[in-house]
């Protein structure tokens, strides 16, 4: 949007260079004035570029001059006198008759510039105008005296100064677009400097004295002098201040240099309040200090283009060639007399050097705003990756693959799907003992150090945790039930591993019961609008829950349903018995449980193989009844193992089942009501 602003301002600028045609029907009266004293008059502009500086000629006496100009035999409709550009106290007189009068005729108070439009009396023959003109600071002379009618003349003002306006509305537009910017960028300084200065230029180029058609806005003289001198002292700094959040580096004097130049327009203001300075007296300074100033930008643009900086570079030619305009346009108006003779020159530069000025920063600053609006996207991104990385701590990603979803963002209330996976359920045995001993911060310690050594054996197997139920872990193995297995076996050596450096601190052990499962699951999301959470559901998920809870009833660490063992690529390669064959709690249906003690102590393992065969002949002599002979076959096991709580369970049933018998529907299934 900048840059188009930028290639506006240029186009405009050729009819600001070139001005617009005047009408015709506007007579010029300057070359018939008649000076009613013995010197001769001068168009009022030649006086200015001979005797405008108060301070390095001999200020003349206060003097009152009389001038006359007859005015044309044709009368226009709605007939006015037009005088631009006027800086002087002064009556005018028609036919002797009083009809307009500016200022105060014995030189009291600041008289402001501005252009003046005189309605006249109308004429049938012939008529002239008496001009009373007071100067205390130069010798007075006539203005350039213009007659037509006033639509005439407002329109010739309109057309001269049409695109000053058109250039200043924008800059306004330009200014507002940085502030906008300013707010919509996290506040960078850049955007405000920026805003700041164009939109003291606009008011710059509006209230300037060269402009005749602000007083068709808005006739208050007053008000548009000290709008321009207030614009023309704070422009410099305020361009400083840009400088300073563009260039790669700025001395340490920049400060000063701007609160210099603040400073002084502060006492000018200060000076013209209460001692009654005129404030066109403080021009000279002012503008001394505000070419120090541009020096002290121009500087610190040459040395960051020294250094390389391509922004640098490009405000070094921008501010030369508003300099070069400047000082053209200075050259022409001090030798405005002598050129006169030669050429007619009407072609102000220094708008145009001012256009390019703008048209650069604004490029500049519409870089900047890409630029950040692309590190702001960037910085979006990021964060939202983080966001989406913090949710799937809390909400697995296998599961929005799951269900065809790329991430959290995605999913919906309701979103399902159905597969087969393995289910995988761990809990901590003797828990609520530990717990007791610790506190808060120490309970979570625990946890977390356990859950740190688990999850990534999870992982690495090709699973995921899909929630932490207190001191237990519920995880999904989408893949082969090896996965599954295998992880399961690596939790089992993790704590192994663990115990040994709990062992090492003089802690007790830990243990952990593991339980498996393999079916078809569901995969949804559950909840309301507000809140809603990821879940499997399925028979599957509950009997791997109800096996995982057998693990403490049968005193092993990891049981597997006989759905697992068939889905095993080659189950031979594991170390596995069969426990029983069972009916949880809210079934029907029995299930066959095998321990895997694979992963289990060394020593353990080793009497578990040594009493395989015996264990295995004393389930199958249990199954056919004969209580008595698997009796022997358990106490065999037992004398080898005394631990072997799966021994000791089958002993007991086959003492009590020899001793009372067997009910008359027995088939050697166990009802388990505790889950």
């Amino acid at each position: 949007m900048l840059r188009a602003v930028a290639f506006s301002v240029l186009v405009i600028s050729a009819v600001n260079a070139f001005g617009c045609t005047h009408h015709q029907t506007i007579i010029d009266l300057t070359s018939k004035v008649e000076v009613l004293t013995n010197e001769q008059p001068e168009p009022f502009w030649t006086q200015l570029s001979k005797h405008d500086n108060a301070f390095l000629v001999e200020k003349p006496e206060p003097r009152i001059r009389i001038f006359r100009v007859a005015l044309p035999k044709s009368v226009p409709p709605e007939p006015v006198l037009h005088m631009p550009l006027v800086h002087q106290s002064f009556e005018i007189y028609q036919d002797g008759r009083l009809i307009y009068s500016y200022g105060s005729m014995n030189g009291a108070g600041v008289i402001p510039w501005r252009s003046h439009i005189v309605p006249l009396l109308t004429w049938e023959d012939h008529s002239e105008v008496t001009l009373r003109v007071f100067s205390r600071v130069r010798p007075v002379g006539a203005a350039n005296i213009y007659v037509g009618s006033k639509s005439d003349v407002v329109l010739v003002m309109l057309e001269r100064d049409l695109a000053k306006l058109l250039l200043s509305a924008i800059y306004f537009v330009v200014g507002l677009i940085s502030l906008l910017a300013f707010f919509r960028t996290n506040h960078q300084p850049v955007f405000l400097a920026f805003g700041i200065f164009t939109l003291l230029f606009s008011a710059y180029a509006v209230s300037n004295r060269t402009n005749e058609v602000q007083h068709l806005l808005l006739d208050a003289p007053r008000f548009w002098m000290y709008l321009e001198f207030a614009c023309l002292y704070t422009l410099a700094p305020a361009g400083l201040w840009f400088l300073s959040h563009v260039l790669p580096r700025v001395s340490r004097g920049l400060r000063l240099i701007i609160v210099l130049n603040l400073a002084f327009a502060a006492g000018s203001w200060f000076l013209h309040f209460t001692i009654g300075l005129d404030i066109v007296a403080t021009v000279l300074p002012g503008l001394m200090i505000a070419l120090a100033t541009s020096a002290f930008g121009l500087a610190e643009c040459i040395r960051g283009a020294i250094a390389g900086d391509r922004t640098s570079r490009l405000l070094v030619l921008a501010i030369t060639c508003f300099a070069a305009c400047a000082v053209f346009d200075s050259l022409v108006f001090a030798f405005a007399f002598a050129i006169s003779k030669f050429v007619r020159w009407n072609v102000q530069t220094t708008p145009i050097g001012f256009l390019i000025l703008c048209g650069t920063l604004s490029y500049i600053v519409g870089n900047r705003y890409v630029e950040d609006r692309k590190k702001a996207e960037l910085i979006l991104i990021e964060t939202q990756k983080n966001l989406i990385r913090s949710y799937q701590r809390f909400v697995p990603e296998q599961l929005f693959s799951l269900m065809n979803r790329d991430s959290v963002i995605d999913v919906q209330l309701g979103d399902a799907s159905q597969r087969e996976m393995s289910i995988l359920f761990s809990d901590i045995r003797s828990y609520t003992t530990i717990s007791e001993a610790l506190g808060p911060t120490e309970n979570f310690a625990f946890l977390n150090g356990l859950m740190r050594i688990t999850g990534p054996v999870i992982r690495n197997h090709g699973g995921f945790i899909d929630k932490f139920i207190g001191d237990a872990i519920m995880a999904l193995f989408p893949g082969p039930a090896d996965d599954a297995l295998n992880g399961a076996i690596g939790m089992k050596r993790a704590i192994e591993g663990y115990n040994a450096e709990r062992r090492a601190q003089g802690q007790p052990p830990v243990s952990m019961g593991i339980g498996l499962n393999t079916g078809r699951v569901i995969l949804g999301t559950l909840g309301e609008a507000e809140r809603m959470d990821s879940t499997v559901i399925s028979d599957t998920v509950n009997l791997a829950s109800r096996v995982e809870g057998l693990t403490k009833y049968y005193g092993v660490a990891l049981l597997i349903t006989h759905h697992t063992l068939v889905r095993l690529s080659d189950p031979t390669r594991y170390q596995y018995r069969l426990v029983d064959r069972v009916v949880v709690k809210g079934k029907t249906e029995a299930v066959s449980i095998f321990e895997i003690f694979d992963g289990d102590a060394d020593r353990e393992t080793i009497v578990k193989i040594n009493t395989q065969v015996d264990f295995e002949r004393g389930v199958q002599e249990y199954h056919a009844r004969n209580f008595s002979v698997a009796r022997e076959f358990f106490q065999k096991v037992i004398r080898t193992n005394p631990n072997d709580q799966v021994a000791n369970i089958y002993l007991s049933r086959s003492e009590h089942f020899a001793k009372h018998g067997v009910p008359v529907d027995w088939e050697g299934i166990s009802i388990m009501e505790g889950k």
